[in-house]
């Protein structure tokens, strides 16, 4: 993984905050994927966090284990 942005809240080019509501009262013509579609799946903003924070930690374990398994 090549981990270039460290946090997507504050990458600029990045939904990632829209859908935490940390840029709440912006334009949504800027998110690609319809907003309320996505979050329907999670109770909260906090749970959608937490949601990608964890795939992106099993993506980065994944990795790792990669490079130790036996061909």
């Amino acid at each position: 993984m090549s981990n270039l942005v460290v946090d997507l809240r504050n990458y600029p080019w990045s939904s990632y905050p829209r859908y935490l509501n940390l840029e709440a009262g912006k334009s949504s013509e800027l998110v690609p994927i319809e907003l309320q579609s996505v979050m329907s799946y999670f109770k909260t903003n906090a749970d959608y966090e937490r949601f990608t924070l964890d795939q992106a930690d099993y993506a980065k374990s994944l990795e790792i284990l990669k490079h130790h398994l036996f061909d």
